[in-house]
Parts: structure tokens; sequence; C-alpha cells
């Protein structure tokens, strides 16, 4: 029973998101090395907290409010895996949406390794000062990193 409710938590969560789209500051091209940050993660009128990690080029992100709260959702560019408690569950990256924002942030953190501004959901901007994300927009999604909302 309790599997079931975490299923449908993610599907639910996964189905917003794909239903929602996708000062000293430098904008892209940015540099990008390990890092973890707490941000509000806001795509259309939606908006969560969260952890976001960039480790060992694979993106990490935790969701820390709403009722997916806990769920991790890692991309490290072949397979996206989703994370609660002691719930698994593994799927090829070509069956997520580009909008997953694990996936978008693996995209991103990979094309700034790059030195490109280009992902599947076209070009972002990021904000940075003194090496640390502001900000990452593209499209209608705004990534900011709490640090820099205060």
């Amino acid at each position: 029973m309790r599997a079931d409710i975490l299923k449908k938590i993610i599907l639910s969560l996964c189905i917003v998101l794909c239903l929602c789209g996708c000062s000293g500051e430098k904008t892209t091209p940015a540099t990008i090395t390990d890092t973890s940050f707490d941000a509000v993660y806001t795509t259309g009128d939606f908006s969560f907290n969260c952890n976001i990690k960039w480790q060992n080029d694979t993106a990490y992100i935790t969701a820390t409010s709403t009722n997916a709260t806990g769920l991790t959702i890692s991309c490290d560019g072949r397979e996206v895996v989703f994370t609660k408690g002691t719930m698994i569950k593994r799927e090829n990256r070509e069956n997520i949406d580009n909008t997953n924002p694990a996936v978008l942030l693996w995209e991103i953190f990979t094309a700034l390794e790059s030195g490109t501004n280009r992902c599947t959901l076209g070009t972002f901007t990021v904000a940075q000062t003194d090496g640390q994300i502001n900000t990452i927009t593209v499209n209608d999604i705004v990534i900011e990193n709490e640090a820099s909302l205060v």
C-alpha cells in the first residue's frame, strides 16, 4: 500500500513538471565544478524547495518541500534514478521527459562544462557570483539559489 502511495506521488510530481513546461553577477557562459546548494525550483506557477547537487558528472535534485519531500532524482546522462526511503526506481534516460528536473540539470551542467548554454529545452542563462550559481533560467523554469535570495 505504501509503495502505491509513493508511486502516485512520484507520478504526480512528474506529471506536474511535464505539464508546466519546461550585481557583480556573471551570466552564461559560466564555469561549473562539483557543487551543492539549496534552491527554489519554479516552473510556471508551481515551485518547490530542493537541494541541487552536481557531483561526478551526475545531477541530483532532492525535494525539501511539498508531498515529494525526501524524493531524490538523479541523472548521469544514461539513467534516471528515483529514490525515496527504501524505494528505488531506475529508468533509461530516453524514457524520461526532458523537463524532468534531474535530466534538465544534467543537460545544463554538462553544457556548462563544455562551454555552451544550450540544452534540449533551448538556450539557458546562468547568473553567478564568485563561482556560486545564483540563478539558472530556461524557458519558464527558474532555479534560484536560496543563498542569493537573502
